[in-house]
């Protein structure tokens, strides 16, 4: 993959990194480095998650919110979506009256 400077950041693809201390293509993102793998599923670690997650709310509820987390199938990060859901599946919403 091919970075390219842009005046002190570097650029993959069509995003733009702004760090200097990380070489963006290489670096697993924040939240993927906190990934706590088990029988097939996945969730981040409670550090990762008050970190990369829950950063803007207080100490207390980020800590509530990371022991009641989801686990997602591991299975999800190397699959391609065939479809896109909005294509196929309907959607409903609120209309005022």
């Amino acid at each position: 993959m091919a970075l390219h400077s842009l005046r002190n950041s570097w650029t993959v693809g069509k995003s733009t990194c702004l760090c200097e201390h990380v070489d963006c293509a290489t670096a697993a993102p924040p939240a993927s480095a906190g990934l706590v793998k088990s029988d097939g599923f996945a969730q981040l670690s409670e550090e990762a998650f008050v970190r990369d997650f829950a950063g803007d709310l207080d100490a207390d509820r980020a800590h509530a919110l990371s022991a009641v987390q989801g686990r997602i199938s591991v299975t999800l990060f190397a699959s391609r979506t065939t479809q896109a859901a909005w294509r196929t599946k309907p959607t409903w919403y609120a209309q005022r009256p």
